[in-house]
């Protein structure tokens, strides 16, 4: 065999070792057999994995379903991270700080959202299909700097207000106290009487900011224009009499020991479910109850219960929001136009009759307006209004920047365990929010 015939056969061997060694590469990277090659060509190349970060407690079982079904329409994943709630917006901030944040972020609406500095960190969604599908009012919840950041699927609702058990006021013969005055009468009637008169749910510091935020409403009549002053900087929590009174107000029902025993093992949702179950007379409770009553699949007759103002600082008012929690995207994100598909989707119109007729979500009034009927208030939410003296304005929480429920909350538990003095817990709010204002 001459030396070229002998060099030609090595090099047909060669090639054969190599098209071969290529095959069983390629079929080896073939995890089903059973797809199109169409489709194998394109599992070449790794799923994209999108993150999305809540608080917790504040997604439901439809949010995740629909997470599922994006997962099975796009191929894709998502990598669903809760964080508790009392920790949320600081590990957010921190991640977002370091360009290191998630896809989509689940944050507080409206004003309140600018703690997060959302013309840094939040895509513009100003020109997105699904916009005009929008309430005006749902708009407005998804708005901040006249940019709309957000994507959310509430529209408006009341804020929070006191839950009461029917049967354990006809029993006792008491009628919706008025004023700071009779709701104090109340409870002490009712530890006399060995009921727990009001569950507190101290385990969960931002119920603390949430019943400061509802104060909002009658602070803003006492200072006029306060809300839009607060913003501009122009004023301070210190000056408002109202929040002054409710913290002294909050302060004496726990002396009182009108909270039960486990005041400080209780979460708001817990702290519900007590009334609900006749174990309490009265607790927090979100303006839409019957979200948590869903949520809890527990099974009652609405009209054993009913709702009145929290009556601290003598308030009588409803507070209000324009809307839910609200999905932002990071502008440091890799998946800017996949996180885009995501609210696309969600927005779809299948999608959107899932999340409406959950059960979890009835009670909401929506955000789409294809989905908005003749509103007709619930018993319970009649029940709120007729308890009130007629007169409803937007809470503090989504109306004022810079709002940190949790932050706020903490310093009102120091002043209810006498750590610091009801007028230092308005002092401190007011130190944070000067911090940030100069950040601006």
């Amino acid at each position: 065999m001459g030396d070229s015939e002998y060099l030609k056969k090595r090099f047909f061997i060669m090639q054969v070792v190599i098209l071969s060694l290529c095959c069983l590469f390629f079929i080896s990277c073939i995890k089903d057999k059973s797809k199109p090659i169409s489709d194998l060509l394109e599992d070449a190349s790794p799923n994209i994995k999108l993150t999305i970060m809540a608080p917790s407690g504040e997604l439901y079982d439809i949010d995740r379903k629909l997470m599922t079904l994006y997962e099975e329409y796009s191929g894709n994943k998502i990598d669903f991270q809760e964080i508790p709630d009392d920790q949320y917006a600081n590990v957010l901030k921190t991640k977002l700080a370091s360009g290191k944040g998630p896809d989509i972020a689940i944050i507080w609406a409206a004003a309140n959202s600018s703690q997060f500095f959302p013309d840094e960190n939040f895509v513009d969604l100003s020109n997105e299909q699904w916009i005009g599908g929008l309430s005006t009012i749902a708009l407005k919840n998804q708005t901040f700097n006249n940019r709309v950041i957000g994507f959310g699927l509430e529209g408006p609702s009341d804020g929070w207000g006191i839950i009461y058990n029917k049967k354990i006021f006809e029993k006792h013969n008491i009628t919706v106290p008025r004023n700071i005055e009779e709701f104090i009468n109340v409870c002490n009637r009712l530890k006399k009487d060995g009921i727990v008169p009001f569950a507190g749910s101290f385990k969960e510091e931002w119920t603390l900011g949430v019943w400061l935020a509802n104060m909002g409403p009658l602070a803003n009549i006492e200072i006029p224009n306060y809300y839009e002053k607060l913003n501009s900087n122009k004023a301070h929590f210190s000056e408002s009499s109202t929040f002054l009174k409710f913290i002294y107000d909050l302060k004496n029902i726990y002396d009182n020991d009108f909270m039960g025993k486990q005041v400080f093992s209780t979460t708001a949702r817990e702290a519900f479910i007590k009334v609900i179950k006749g174990e309490a007379a009265m607790a927090l409770s979100n303006g839409t109850p019957g979200v948590w009553v869903a949520d809890s699949r527990i099974s009652i007759n609405i009209e054993d219960y009913g709702m009145f103002p929290a009556p601290f600082a003598d308030n009588r008012m409803l507070s209000s929001y324009n809307g839910g929690f609200i999905r932002v995207i990071n502008k440091n994100s890799n998946n800017i136009e996949l996180s885009k598909d995501y609210f696309n989707f969600l927005s779809r119109q299948e999608n959107l009759i899932k999340y409406y007729t959950a059960p979890e979500r009835k009670a909401i009034t929506p955000g789409f307006t294809n989905f908005l009927k003749v509103f007709k208030r619930d018993f319970l939410n009649q029940d709120f209004h007729n308890n009130s003296n007629g007169m409803q304005y937007e809470i503090a929480e989504t109306s004022l920047k810079y709002w940190d429920n949790t932050a706020y909350g903490k310093y009102i538990l120091d002043a209810i365990l006498g750590k610091i003095t009801p007028e230092e817990v308005l002092e401190k709010i007011d130190i944070d929010r000067s911090k940030m204002f100069k950040v601006e």
